[in-house]
């Protein structure tokens, strides 16, 4: 799911928390897997863009995936949270349909030019401005746009490094405000646990 969408799986996972309160840890540790997964998604999209910024973020991204994955696995194992998993289905789109694509393609046009404008406008905190927002609804788009900058020399390393840390810290405040909203109080306290410690596991890297 990770790998499709970390929004819908953590809209999914808060959905069923409120069927379900008693598997909250569950759901809070499985939301936090799946968030792991983007990392080395991102990962790889960059690198297809931009490879010395791909390596620039090796160490941080690769770093997070492991601590979020393996860290809640194991919680997962010590807190006996794997003891009883009721059946969960997850209902995701396919990410490489015509639509979906389409919809990405027009997403990632127009966070592209938000982004050049508010270089130019603004310097490197319109790039970081323009992060921000774009983390609101997507990491992928900003992420590409940024990379495509920094091999062009638009943008410095350092400059889409942390552009891009915001828009994945934005995203995560996001979606831990939507499973607050939507799903359990415990929910919400195991993946924003998650999520912090992956954040943390990212800057110190």
């Amino acid at each position: 799911g990770g790998l499709v969408s970390t929004m819908a799986v953590t809209m999914s996972l808060a959905e069923r928390s409120r069927k379900a309160p008693k598997a909250s840890p569950l759901f809070g540790v499985t939301g936090v897997m799946a968030n792991a997964v983007q990392f080395p998604r991102l990962l790889v999209l960059i690198w297809v863009v931009d490879q010395q910024l791909a390596l620039f973020l090796a160490v941080p991204l690769i770093g997070m995936f492991v601590v979020g994955l393996l860290g809640a696995w194991v919680l997962g194992y010590v807190r006996k949270i794997w003891a009883e998993e009721p059946p969960t289905e997850l209902l995701l789109q396919n990410p490489y349909s015509f639509w979906a694509a389409l919809k990405f393609a027009l997403l990632f046009v127009v966070v592209f030019l938000f982004t050049k404008l508010a270089t130019v406008w603004l310097g490197e905190q319109g790039i970081y401005l323009a992060s921000a927002l774009a983390g609101l609804a997507d990491v992928s788009a900003i992420s590409l746009s940024l990379a495509d900058m920094s091999n062009t020399g638009s943008v410095s390393l350092p400059a889409a490094s942390i552009a891009i840390f915001i828009a994945v810290t934005v995203n995560a405040l996001m979606k831990w405000i939507l499973a607050l909203v939507n799903g359990t109080r415990d929910l919400a306290l195991w993946l924003g646990g998650g999520f912090l410690t992956m954040l943390a596991t990212g800057v110190v890297l």
